[in-house]
């Protein structure tokens, strides 16, 4: 890792994500400034500017003299807008990135999602072959979210391809805590394990989450690309095996996978990013 001290642009700061990024990097003592549509800033940032990550100005303003963004502003899934409205994730990340290339920044992290797939808000009958899943799955995008967040991951490409900006997309499945979501959460699924099927029952803890978007941004040997990240197993009282036997129509299980392993195969982040998942919520 380079001993470096970036100044890092957060967008979307006052999020669940975007606060445990907030968190640790106030615990690294790294210099850090954000943007969200929340008024309130985080108390170590050294600024806070308030508005969507749409507006170019807005934009600019914030990410000037820093050396590194972790975008994760958006819409977090189609319920919570229109379809103009969702589509816009694409344009925030498009504003987000053209701004830092125009400011000479080389590094940047963008929240991607499992949903990239197609699989959780599908309006088609999605077809599953084989589980686990990784990076060479043909997303099947049916809905608008799915679509920009296929958009964010190839003008991350751009990025890298224009102007040699490292850009790397993370595809989050469910993020939460150990304290709350995560075992509201297991306690869904195990009542009707059918809750976590279009995700897979994949999770990530939030401070995995946090700690690879930092680690994206400060481990300058990290290569550029689109990757899927999983705690390691699934969500759930439940067998792997028996979530796809009950729940996956047509899909069958690799041999040799393990009795609760994440039907999110993650070894690509292993290999690039250096992910191991430190934080896994028991299953039985």
């Amino acid at each position: 890792m380079n001993s470096a001290k970036p100044k890092i642009l957060v967008t979307g700061s006052a999020g669940l994500l975007g606060s445990a990024v907030c968190d640790l990097l106030a615990q690294a003592q790294l210099p850090f400034q954000t943007l969200d549509l929340n008024q309130n800033g985080h108390s170590a940032g050294l600024n806070h500017f308030v508005g969507a990550a749409t507006d170019p100005q807005l934009v600019q303003a914030a990410i000037k003299d820093m050396q590194a963004v972790i975008h994760l502003a958006a819409i977090r899934n189609p319920n919570y807008g229109s379809s103009i409205e969702v589509f816009n994730n694409a344009l925030a990340t498009f504003t987000v990135l053209d701004a830092a290339a125009s400011n000479g920044i080389n590094r940047a992290m963008i929240a991607s999602s499992f949903s990239a797939t197609g699989l959780p808000f599908a309006n088609v009958k999605i077809q599953l072959a084989e589980l686990p899943i990784d990076e060479s799955f043909e997303n099947q995008i049916s809905d608008t979210y799915a679509l920009s967040k296929n958009i964010d991951e190839l003008t991350a490409k751009y990025m890298n391809t224009r102007f040699g900006m490292r850009t790397i997309a993370i595809r989050y499945p469910y993020i939460g805590d150990h304290l709350e979501l995560l075992p509201a959460r297991f306690a869904q699924i195990k009542q009707d394990p059918k809750v976590g099927c279009k995700e897979l029952w994949t999770y990530i803890d939030t401070r995995d989450a946090a700690q690879i978007a930092l680690a994206a941004i400060l481990d300058e040997e990290l290569l550029a690309g689109s990757y899927f990240v999983s705690a390691a197993n699934v969500l759930g009282p439940f067998t792997a095996a028996e979530l796809v036997e009950q729940h996956c129509a047509g899909a069958t299980l690799k041999t040799g996978h393990g009795k609760f392993d994440s039907l999110v195969n993650y070894s690509h982040a292993k290999a690039g990013l250096n992910f191991i998942p430190r934080y896994n919520y028991p299953n039985e």
